[in-house]
């Protein structure tokens, strides 16, 4: 009867052993894959979905290969921290189980707009230099007196282009004052602007006109670039040709016959510039056309030299790209 027990015991006993083998081996088999959509999913049953449980290795009850399968598959990148595994998530999202990190939305893309390309124009012939009426074949061929002067340069550049012409003893004088005449005839032929030809009327504007000087005067006063005085006795206004233009006076020609326009501001960088004279000289200044000393005065009322004028006559050339 005892063996027949024992028999009995030792068949239950291994029953029991290959249940349990059994058992785990099915449990070992048990793997967990990444679905797209539906997270980490036991292969043998595609239904199923596994434990939330959270152990020490901080993989959610997955393996260490399921965990980073899962990471790296939606786009994150695992790392080891204190012993657990970690899954940076991209734009800072957190690990999200059973999926993984989250979906971060593509930022909308647009079609590039066409760089604009800059509109061709068939190039313009090279501009003939300007010549004063009656010198159209004047040729310069030097200034006897400018050697090392300041405005060497600048004076040259205007006698080049046949915009100024010297004296009969082969100087220019680069210190002597211009007179008003003068200057309007040098900047209303750098700006290319037309004469007003009155042969016959040389008094239309101004009474105290010469010949020469009538067609750049009464032309300028047209284009309302020249304002003269009043006071002549039969009503008609007084240019005084052979006065002498101030520097303020001589910057403000100058920028107007080429178009500009006084700026509407009242704050000058110098300290000797007030009234209607702060918008065109602080134009003057911001373009480049004249230079801030360094005590910061303008000296408005001083006389502009030939040497000065051309200097700010070729200036304003250089700003508006003609040389």
């Amino acid at each position: 009867m005892r063996i027949l027990l024992s028999k009995i015991f030792s068949s239950l006993v291994v029953a029991t052993l290959l249940a349990t083998s059994l058992i785990a081996t099915v449990y070992a088999s048990s793997s967990y894959e990444y679905i797209d959509g539906y997270g980490m999913v036991e292969v043998e049953n595609m239904n199923t979905y596994p434990t939330q449980s959270v152990d020490n290795s901080g993989t959610f009850g997955l393996s260490v290969d399921g965990f980073r399968h899962m990471c790296t598959t939606t786009g994150g990148d695992w790392d080891v921290v204190s012993g657990r595994h970690v899954c940076y998530c991209p734009a800072g999202g957190e690990f999200n189980y059973p999926f993984g990190c989250p979906k971060v939305d593509p930022q909308p893309t647009y079609p590039q707009d066409p760089v604009p390309q800059a509109p061709s124009y068939p190039q313009a012939p090279t501009p003939q230099a300007p010549t004063y009426p009656g010198n159209e074949d004047y040729e310069y061929h030097g200034f006897s007196d400018i050697q090392g002067h300041k405005y060497e340069w600048y004076i040259e550049q205007l006698a080049d282009l046949g915009i100024i012409k010297g004296y009969g003893d082969g100087s220019f004088r680069p210190d002597a004052p211009v007179s008003r005449a003068e200057m309007a005839k040098m900047v209303l032929m750098a700006a290319k602007l037309e004469t007003l030809p009155c042969d016959n009327d040389r008094s239309r504007f101004f009474a105290d006109l010469d010949g020469w000087e009538a067609p750049w005067v009464n032309a300028g006063y047209r284009m309302d670039i020249i304002e003269g005085y009043s006071g002549a006795s039969d009503g008609i206004r007084l240019f005084k040709p052979n006065n002498y233009v101030n520097r303020v006076e001589g910057v403000k020609l100058v920028l107007a016959a080429f178009g500009r326009e006084p700026l509407d501001i009242w704050k000058t960088s110098y300290a000797d510039v007030f009234d209607w004279m702060i918008p065109w000289v602080e134009d003057a200044y911001r373009i480049g056309l004249i230079d801030k000393p360094s005590n910061g005065r303008f000296y408005p009322g001083d006389m502009m030299t030939r040497g000065m004028a051309s200097k700010v006559i070729v200036k304003m050339l250089q700003y508006s790209g003609d040389i």
